[in-house]
């Protein structure tokens, strides 16, 4: 029998609905009192077989939005994620967990609900955390914890593109004039537009210096201190993102010399190492070091603004080769995007030189 009514006193009466058999093989009920007369539990009944019919839920779960979300992170999104995407869902959805929205019944959530916590947030940071958001209410469509995705009924802040921060080629050139010590870092990151984990992660089996080729296949990330720290490898951000990428002639001959004199560096230590950019140590390179000690003091000394990240050089790569009037496509697989739309959307800033240009190249084919 599907439901049953079971009468439990004066006006009070207990309806009970079959709901399968769980993982351990036994048979599960819901359970749900109704107080009037028969008629009203009848009522009460014949509208749960219909939702259960449809697929709508009709278990109403006591557990709240932020303790499923911890459920979710635990069984769902930690084994199918890096441990820096994890990191980051992690504080994205404490920005729904310590809410008032968090206390909030998972079944009762409504997409109000939502909208009103995306209105109390930057543009940015609720769609970061629309996303692993929308994820766990999905999952808990699948499961039958809810009925629909309340995500999917919110309207997202209009997006507000971040500026991208390049360099000119004359700003580029004034960098690489800079004698540093990690100047083949800075170099490789601009010549070649890979990402600086890419860079990081790259041993020299993946470099042929004879036929002037880096292919990328991994990245170097560290651990969280609460993870005890150290550092891995790990895969590349997309699967478009593994690579073969030629190098310039003079990026080869940079990373002969880098190669030779690391070789001889690490020898008096007793110290040999695979990984291309290492510390005097032979160990990966800690990123913010770079920067702080590095990367931040070429930038002053060649009189360049110091907001610049990193990930600055693999921007102006990007923009010095669409300004050169290379072709997107050559661009996109260049960076490890997944399609040249998405290269076009970042570096959109420059596309009114590239139709300027091409007018003029039109003009000339048509009038000389």
């Amino acid at each position: 029998m599907a439901g049953q009514i079971i009468k439990r006193g004066d006006k009070t009466w207990l309806v009970r609905i079959y709901l399968g058999r769980g993982t351990d093989g036994r048979r599960q009920y819901q359970n749900h009192t109704v107080h009037g007369v028969k008629k009203n539990a009848q009522a009460w009944l014949t509208d749960a077989l219909r939702k259960q019919d449809l697929g709508i839920p009709t278990f109403q779960s006591k557990v709240s939005l932020s303790d499923y979300l911890d459920t979710w992170m635990t069984d769902v999104a930690k084994p199918r994620v890096s441990e820096q995407t994890f990191r980051g869902y992690e504080w994205q959805l404490v920005h729904v967990k310590n809410e008032n929205i968090g206390k909030t019944r998972l079944t009762q959530l409504r997409a109000e609900d939502i909208q009103k916590l995306y209105g109390e947030l930057s543009s940015s940071t609720a769609r970061h955390v629309h996303a692993p958001l929308r994820s766990a209410l999905q999952q808990a469509v699948k499961w039958h914890l809810i009925h629909s995705n309340q995500c999917d009924a919110v309207d997202l802040p209009r997006h507000k593109a971040a500026e991208i921060q390049a360099l000119t080629r004359e700003e580029a050139a004034r960098l690489m004039a800079v004698e540093s010590k990690y100047r083949v870092v800075f170099a490789f990151l601009l010549t070649t537009g890979a990402r600086p984990s890419e860079a990081f992660g790259l041993r020299w089996a993946d470099i042929d210096l004879q036929s002037g080729v880096v292919s990328i296949q991994r990245t170097l990330q560290w651990h969280s201190k609460a993870a005890g720290g150290g550092w891995y490898y790990a895969e590349t951000k997309t699967k478009g993102s593994r690579r073969t990428v030629v190098l310039p002639a003079s990026m080869v001959e940079q990373l002969k010399a880098h190669r030779a004199s690391q070789a001889e560096a690490l020898l008096k230590l007793g110290v040999r190492t695979d990984t291309v950019f290492a510390t005097s140590e032979g160990t990966p390179v800690l990123r913010r070091n770079l920067v702080r000690r590095h990367f931040k003091p070429a930038l002053l000394k060649a009189k360049l603004s110091g907001q610049l990240s990193l990930y600055s050089l693999r921007h102006s790569c990007a923009s010095l080769l669409l300004q050169a009037g290379v072709h997107p496509k050559v661009v996109s697989e260049r960076l490890g995007h997944s399609s040249t739309t998405l290269t076009m959307d970042v570096y959109s800033h420059v596309a009114p030189g590239m139709q300027a240009d091409a007018t003029v190249q039109l003009e000339r084919m048509l009038y000389g």
